[in-house]
């Protein structure tokens, strides 16, 4: 109860800008984990209002690796949105330093989830696909499916092939929503390479009424798009059976 109070004044206080204030409080936390949680509250704070060096020094102050790199990724997404690619990328990199040592697996697997993506909306492909291997079984069919989608949009097709053939390695090992959720990216981008007959397969491995309907959607739209009106009806009759 106490400490709910205590995070509650920190949230108040950055709510009226007063980050110096709340800076107080959450020094005056005992436990560590919670005094860390808060100084990320801070410092991400910080970070919106554009005082980048302020916020490593107070999340600086934190003993947990976790919201360091949390906050590190924070700064290299709001210098990609200022069009700063060369710094967001040394903010991501250093992110990936922090995140290496954070000791909990599912902590750690979330820091370097958006440390992925951050690496595929900085096109270093490379780099995401290296992260992608450690991060959790969950969560590795949705970083390699924007990567195969990024990689369709520049037209690098048999990549894109290649890299979302892992993702659905990957997928038919994981449970049946989440492997529902993986499986309907994964036609999606099949769709986008114009393999339709491939998205086709994966949808039909869809256990998810939802999620296989979804699936068929986007294939009878893209078939159709394509002129391949016939096909598109079949696709669009599988989606009424299912309905």
């Amino acid at each position: 109860m106490y400490l709910n109070k205590l995070i509650n004044e920190v949230l108040e206080l950055i709510g009226v800008g007063e980050f110096e204030k709340a800076l107080e409080v959450a020094e005056g936390i005992e436990y560590s984990y919670f005094k860390s949680e808060a100084l990320s509250l801070i410092a991400k704070a910080y970070v919106k209002a554009g005082e980048f060096d302020r916020a490593l020094e107070v999340v600086g102050e934190s003993e947990y690796d976790y919201f360091k790199s949390k906050v590190l990724s924070s700064i290299a997404e709001a210098y990609f949105e200022a069009g700063e690619f060369d710094k967001a990328l040394e903010m991501v990199d250093k992110a990936l330093e922090v995140a290496e040592w954070i000791e909990s697996s599912s902590d750690k697997s979330e820091a370097l989830l958006d440390i992925a993506k951050a690496y595929v909306k900085l096109s270093e492909f490379d780099k995401a696909l290296e992260v992608a291997k450690w991060i959790d079984e969950f969560d590795q069919p949705e970083v390699l499916s924007s990567i195969a989608g990024v990689y369709v949009k520049v037209g690098e097709f048999e990549k894109a092939l290649e890299v979302i053939e892992k993702a659905l390695e990957v997928a038919e090992m994981i449970y049946v929503f989440d492997k529902s959720e993986a499986l309907s990216h994964i036609a999606e981008v099949y769709v986008k390479a114009g393999e339709f007959e491939k998205a086709l397969e994966v949808a039909g491995g869809i256990e998810d009424r939802y999620h296989k309907s979804m699936a068929l959607s986007h294939i009878a739209i893209a078939c159709a798009e394509a002129g391949e009106f016939e096909k598109a009806l079949e696709v669009a009759k599988e989606i009424e059976s299912e309905s």
